[in-house]
């Protein structure tokens, strides 16, 4: 399985200017707004690919694996500094406990058990067990699809052992490492900066990856690989994000299309895949981990220059889209099967069937934040982590972002 399944700058970087300083937290970044929502809607039709066998809908799922999360924890990173720069790291970390922490037990308790029977029972209609046993764990050998407790909420889970790693330590070694590197790099062209970046990514991507099959896969349950394994992975990632804020010039850089190193990650990564089988099995994987690493940012920063240029205003549409997005994550996932259950006896075309269940979910989804989550305090309380009125976001940005930025997911 391709490592996959949030938080939200830069003025307009792509034609010029550099972005505002890291002293100026304040500043709304629309574009990442925007980012952020479409690539959770993205992971509608990821997740839609398992209801059926589409060769379209598992191309999308695929190219998602390349970059998606790897984006959103860059963006998480990003966010997660400027907003500790501006409050503190204890006052954030206090919302995001709330934030993230609820919905995330609340979709562990109420949603995903059903979700994974539904899952459960849609690829097994006559052998698939009662739900009680389903609860019991009596589940049959043989059974086909995919279930995990976690399915898509890992996300949240991992963002908030990040966060818990690197909030409290980020005020002490962000700015003093950015200070000390500033006048070694200084000299280095802004592509050479980019791949020094990503280099660092790489190397910390492959030393999680040695940490966890040396000490952490022989030694959990195997139903905590993925999530475990994730939380290393994505920390460069992750950190990378941070160090973007505190370097202007990073983060100008980032924000153009460096289309040299582009098309240089993506012939390394054709060519990582294609030796791969003739090398020795570890090498060959950290040949394959190493050129996915660095494929993943520039592909990253090909979303992040293209939303800059084209969504650096708002928008009703993108902020209704970033607005529901949480929403949308939390429960697409039981909204897909609830859907595909409906519409599989109407439509014998997998890729039909695939594109009606992604629309459908969509529009349920958002119709149910809008409808549903908003309006209730039980479920604003249970899905979003609010207990009261939240204010209004400011010109600037703010508290409110800090809450809507620490709420995207897979």
């Amino acid at each position: 399985m391709h490592m996959q399944v949030s938080e939200v700058p830069a003025s307009s970087v792509t034609t010029a200017p550099a972005p505002a300083p890291a002293k100026s937290p304040s500043k709304r970044y629309f574009h990442l707004d925007a980012l952020k929502g479409v690539m959770i809607l993205w992971g509608i039709p990821v997740h839609a690919s398992t209801v059926g066998t589409s060769a379209f809908f598992d191309k999308v799922a695929e190219i998602s694996g390349w970059v998606r999360m790897e984006a959103f924890f860059i963006i998480s990173g990003l966010l997660s500094y400027m907003l500790i720069k501006r409050y503190g790291a204890k006052p954030i970390m206090k919302r995001r406990l709330t934030a993230v922490g609820i919905p995330l037990l609340s979709v562990l308790v109420l949603l995903n058990p059903l979700t994974n029977y539904l899952i459960l029972k849609y690829h097994n209609a006559a052998t698939a067990p009662s739900f009680p046993d389903f609860m019991m764990g009596r589940i049959p050998e043989g059974m086909h699809g995919t279930w995990n407790w976690h399915l898509h909420i890992w996300f949240l889970g991992v963002l908030l052992c990040l966060a818990a790693i690197f909030s409290t330590t980020a005020m002490r070694w962000m700015d003093a490492t950015v200070n000390f590197l500033r006048p070694k790099l200084s000299k280095l062209p802004d592509g050479a900066l980019l791949l020094t970046a990503a280099c660092v990514v790489g190397a910390a991507a492959l030393t999680a990856r040695v940490g966890y099959e040396a000490a952490v896969k022989p030694n959990v349950s195997e139903s905590f690989h993925f999530p475990l394994r994730a939380i290393g992975y994505y920390a460069g990632f992750y950190c990378f994000g941070m160090l973007m804020f505190a370097s202007p010039r990073l983060l100008a850089t980032f924000h153009r299309f460096n289309w040299i190193q582009i098309v240089a990650s993506a012939l390394l990564l054709w060519g990582a895949q294609t030796i791969q089988p003739q090398l020795p099995n570890k090498v060959g994987e950290v040949v394959r981990l190493l050129a996915e690493v660095y494929f993943a940012l520039m592909f990253a920063s090909v979303l992040f220059a293209s939303f800059e240029k084209f969504f650096s205003k708002p928008t009703p549409v993108m902020k209704f889209i970033a607005e529901s997005a949480f929403t949308v994550y939390l429960f697409h996932y039981l909204a897909i099967y609830l859907c595909a259950f409906a519409i599989r006896p109407y439509v014998g075309d997998q890729f039909t069937l695939g594109l009606l269940v992604t629309l459908t979910t969509t529009v349920v989804t958002m119709l149910g934040y809008e409808f549903f989550i908003c309006r209730s305090p039980v479920f604003r309380a249970l899905f979003l982590g609010k207990f009261s009125k939240q204010p209004e976001p400011t010109k600037e940005g703010g508290a409110p972002q800090a809450v809507a930025s620490v709420q995207s997911g897979s």
